[in-house]
């Protein structure tokens, strides 16, 4: 009895297993059939995802351009709002309304305090001509919110009076920058005497001195009374037998500008070790040329942009020799020893040093 139900339920379980596996079977036909309709699909699939690449890929393209017509559209308009504050030429100069910002802001203020600190920051970008140098000096101008915070409300306050933006200060900033700069950095602000006429004959070098009429090829080794070593940048630049010649030194003028236009083919920074109370310790000193039929103008125009104290131009040729002061001007015949004599006397009334007084 015990033996016939145990050979019932081994068959019981041996039909169990057969239906298991046979349903195993089944369900692993179906799972197939539908990784076959799967893998089937992905092929399908496939060159719709090769072409929605290429789609991607073009529309990249694209962009690239956008951004690219975008960024020549940005130049175009950076330049256009420039010419609100400067005149469009290279190197730009401030209009009147650039001039209007530079004195009612306070970034020229703010400048002059920090020139030194500035200009370090200058030196470190190391730039190599005068295109890369106003770039950097641009580029730090704007950072000058952020280098001296304790100036921004007073910088945002005046463009707020002026109706103009804090950008527009900073840009008319860094060209005030620029000018007080490129000097000390052996680049010179205007255009300059380069275009002079190379069929002219050269000027006979003269023993000249510091102030009056230094030789055009004074070199950064040569020594004058009453100058230390400095710096100095120069151009090998023909110089017309009757052009007249001299020395402007950035430090005596009120507004540094003026050197824009002038005809600079030299620069040469130099501790002095005359220096009277009221002149800095150390000078820019930028020999200049000028034509004769454009001196009187330019007499006039340095006259009015001196500072007050001990300090004067002088422009000199063969046969004509003109002094500047702040409040009056001497103009006479090279060679006439009485007039050079009152010239001296004026300056040396003004409290200049005697040994300055040597053009």
């Amino acid at each position: 009895m015990l033996e016939s139900i145990v050979q019932i339920d081994t068959l019981d379980a041996f039909f169990g297993l057969a239906g298991l596996v046979a349903a195993m079977g089944i369900a692993w036909g179906g799972f197939k059939s539908r990784l076959d309709h799967v893998s089937k699909g992905i092929d399908e699939l496939k060159p719709s995802l090769f072409d929605i690449r290429e789609r991607f890929v073009a529309v990249e393209t694209r962009v690239e351009d956008m951004r690219e017509r975008l960024s020549t559209v940005e130049e175009r308009t950076e330049k256009f709002w420039k010419n609100t504050f400067a005149e469009q030429q290279s190197p730009r100069k401030l209009n009147e309304l650039g001039k209007k910002i530079l004195d009612e802001s306070g970034i020229k203020e703010v400048i002059e305090a920090n020139e030194a600190e500035l200009h370090e920051m200058v030196r470190e970008e190391g730039a190599d001509n005068p295109y890369d140098a106003e770039r950097v000096i641009e580029e730090i101008t704007k950072e000058i919110p952020e280098q001296f915070p304790e100036t921004l409300d007073e910088l945002k306050t005046n463009a707020y009076y002026l109706g103009e933006s804090l950008d527009a200060v900073l840009y008319v900033g860094s060209l005030y920058l620029r000018d007080r700069l490129f000097p000390k950095m052996g680049f010179s602000v205007s255009k300059d005497a380069r275009d002079a006429d190379a069929s002219d004959l050269y000027v006979d070098d003269m023993d000249v001195d510091r102030y009056g009429s230094m030789s055009h090829n004074i070199d950064a080794g040569d020594s004058e009374p009453g100058v230390g070593s400095g710096a100095t940048a120069a151009y090998d630049v023909p110089i017309p037998r009757k052009t007249l010649e001299g020395i402007v030194i950035q430090e005596s003028l009120d507004d540094p500008l003026i050197l824009n236009a002038l005809s600079i083919i030299k620069t040469r920074v130099a501790e002095i070790d005359n220096a009277s109370s009221g002149q800095e310790p150390v000078w820019t000193m930028h020999t200049i040329i000028v034509d004769p039929s454009e001196v009187d103008a330019l007499a006039m125009q340095l006259r009015d942009g001196l500072k007050p104290g001990k300090w004067y131009v002088a422009l000199r040729n063969d046969e004509r020799s003109i002094v500047i002061y702040r409040d009056r001007i001497f103009d006479y015949e090279s060679e006439d020893k009485v007039a050079h004599e009152e010239a001296q006397d004026y300056g040396k009334s003004l409290g200049i040093p005697e040994s300055q007084l040597d053009w």
